[in-house]
């Protein structure tokens, strides 16, 4: 197991946030772009959960 300073920990936890963001926007591209379908559960995610109807 590695040793590491209180300040690399900070440093390392910022870089993961950074990264997690970078590869959040590069799947959200993807997704937009067709290149990768959305799961059920993230379909579920993004109507809220919910079941809903159209009416006409």
């Amino acid at each position: 197991m590695a040793t590491l300073t209180s300040e690399q920990i900070q440093e390392k936890k910022q870089l993961l946030v950074e990264k997690t963001k970078e590869m959040k926007a590069i799947y959200d591209e993807l997704v937009e772009a067709g290149a990768i379908e959305l799961s059920e559960e993230e379909l579920e995610k993004s109507t809220g959960g919910g079941v809903f109807f159209l009416v006409y």
